[in-house]
C-alpha cells in the first residue's frame, strides 16, 4: 500500500496515510455535500419575489439579518446586497438555528431569514401564494430563502446553484465501479430531488441539519455499509468524523496559459508592476503554486484522502486501490506457494517417502526467487493509475 500511495502522489492524488487506499477498496456508498460537490459551488440570487415591500427592501432585510452568518447563503445575500448598495442595519441581536435559518431584533421587530417550514413552526403567516411559489421552485432545483418581518413573511430570495455538467457522468462510472452516491443536504425533499435527478444520483436525504448527517452515517454503518464521504469540514464536521473515509475536494489550478494571457494596460495604474513583464508573470505562477501546495498541506491534515482538481480524481484513486489489493492478494499466494514448496523439502519431510532433500543453498535461491517474483509483481503498480472502464463490486 506504501508503494501505492506513491503511485497516487504522481496522479496529482493527496494520501494522508497508507491505509485508506486500503478502506477505499471496501467502500460501497459515497456520500456527497451538495454545494460545490454536486454544484458548482457558486451559488447566486436568480430571483426576487417581494410580498407588500420593494426588492431592494426584501434584499436589504435579508442581508441584515444574515451579516454575521457564515453559511454560504448568507455570503451570497450580503455579497449581493453590498454590490447594489443596499443599506445594511446594525442589529441588537443574533441567532442562528442550525439547517433552518438565522433569527435578528431589529429596531424591536424579530426578522427571520430561513427555511418555510422553519418560519411556519415558528408561527409566522405565511401566504398561499408565497408556499406555492415555494414548491414551485424547490420542484424545479432552486433554494427558496423566506423572509420574515414580525409575524409575516415578507417575500422570498431564489438562490440557485447549478449542477456541475462533468458530475453526472462521474457518478454513472463510480454506479459502475460499484458505489452508490447519496447526497446529504438541508434543502427541501422536493429540492434535493431535482438536484438528484439532474446528477444522476442514487439517493438523496433532506432536510438534515449537520448533527443529523452524523446519526444518518452511524445507521448506514450500523447496516454493513462502507462510507466515505466529500463535504466541507466547515459544514459537515460532525458528520465526517462519522465516515470510514474522508475526502476533499480542491479546484484545479488556472492553465499557466491563462496565467499569461496578455493584461490589458489600461488596467493598472502607474504604482503597479507591468503584469505583461515575463518576471512578473513567472512570479504570478511561483506565487499561485505555493498557495496551492499550502492548501493541499491543511487538507491533508483534515482529509484521509484529497482530491486536488475535483471529484473525477476518485476514478483513478479506486482504481490505484484495487490494484494495489489484487497484487497484494497475488503476493500472498506467491509466498504460499514458495513456503509450500520449499519447506517441506528443506525440513526433510520428503524423504521418508523417498522424496529428495532440498539443502539450504537450494532453500535460499527458491526464497530469493520468490522475492523477486513478488517484487516484480508490485512494479506492475506503475500502470495503476490508467483507470479501467469497468469493474466489479470488490469482493469481501
Amino acid at each position: 500500500m506504501y508503494f501505492a500511495k506513491s503511485i497516487a502522489k504522481k496522479a496529482g492524488i493527496e494520501i494522508a496515510r497508507a491505509k485508506a487506499l486500503d478502506i477505499l477498496y471496501y467502500v460501497d456508498t459515497l456520500i456527497v455535500g451538495k454545494s460545490g460537490t454536486i454544484t458548482e459551488g457558486k451559488p447566486f440570487i436568480s430571483e426576487l419575489i417581494p410580498e407588500g415591500v420593494m426588492q431592494s427592501t426584501l434584499l436589504a432585510t435579508a442581508a441584515t439579518a444574515e451579516q454575521k452568518s457564515d453559511h454560504p447563503i448568507a455570503r451570497v445575500i450580503c455579497q449581493t446586497a453590498e454590490e447594489r448598495n443596499l443599506r445594511i442595519q446594525r442589529i441588537s441581536a443574533f441567532n442562528e438555528v442550525a439547517g433552518c435559518g438565522v433569527e435578528v431584533i431589529l429596531n424591536g421587530s424579530s426578522i427571520r431569514v430561513g427555511r418555510a417550514k422553519w418560519l411556519e413552526e415558528e408561527g409566522i403567516q405565511i401566504s398561499a401564494n408565497i408556499l406555492t411559489k415555494v414548491d414551485q421552485l424547490a420542484y424545479r432545483g432552486k433554494i427558496p430563502v423566506l423572509v420574515s418581518e414580525g409575524k409575516y413573511a415578507k417575500g422570498i430570495i431564489v438562490i440557485e446553484d447549478i449542477v456541475d455538467p462533468e458530475v453526472p457522468s462521474i457518478i454513472r462510472r463510480l454506479a459502475k465501479l460499484g458505489l452508490s452516491t447519496v447526497m446529504f443536504t438541508g434543502d427541501s425533499p422536493r429540492t434535493a430531488s431535482a438536484i438528484g435527478k439532474a446528477a444522476a444520483l442514487s439517493a438523496t436525504r433532506a432536510n438534515l441539519t449537520p448533527d443529523g448527517k452524523a446519526r444518518e452515517i452511524q445507521l448506514m454503518r450500523a447496516r454493513g455499509y462502507t462510507i466515505a464521504m466529500s463535504a466541507p469540514m466547515e459544514q459537515d464536521e460532525p458528520a465526517l468524523r462519522e465516515a470510514d473515509l474522508t475526502i476533499g475536494l480542491g479546484k484545479p489550478m488556472p492553465e499557466e496559459t491563462d496565467l499569461l494571457a496578455p493584461v490589458n494596460l489600461m488596467d493598472i495604474t502607474d504604482d503597479d508592476d507591468d503584469p505583461n513583464d515575463p518576471k512578473v508573470r513567472a512570479q504570478r505562477i511561483a506565487q499561485l503554486k505555493q498557495e496551492k501546495e499550502d492548501m493541499l498541506l491543511q487538507a491533508v491534515k483534515r482529509f484521509s484522502i484529497v482530491l486536488p482538481e475535483g471529484l473525477f480524481q476518485l476514478l483513478p484513486a479506486i482504481d490505484i486501490s484495487r490494484n494495489a489489493h489484487e497484487i497484494v492478494r497475488q503476493n500472498r499466494y506467491i509466498a504460499f506457494a514458495a513456503w509450500a514448496l520449499l519447506v517441506p523439502p528443506a525440513m526433510g519431510v520428503l524423504t521418508a517417502f523417498g522424496g529428495p532433500m532440498l539443502g539450504p543453498f537450494g532453500a535460499f535461491l527458491g526464497m530469493v526467487g520468490a522475492t523477486l517474483l513478488v517484487l516484480l509483481n508490485s512494479l506492475r503498480m506503475r500502470n495503476a493509475y490508467e483507470p479501467k472502464k469497468n469493474y466489479e463490486t470488490p469482493r469481501r
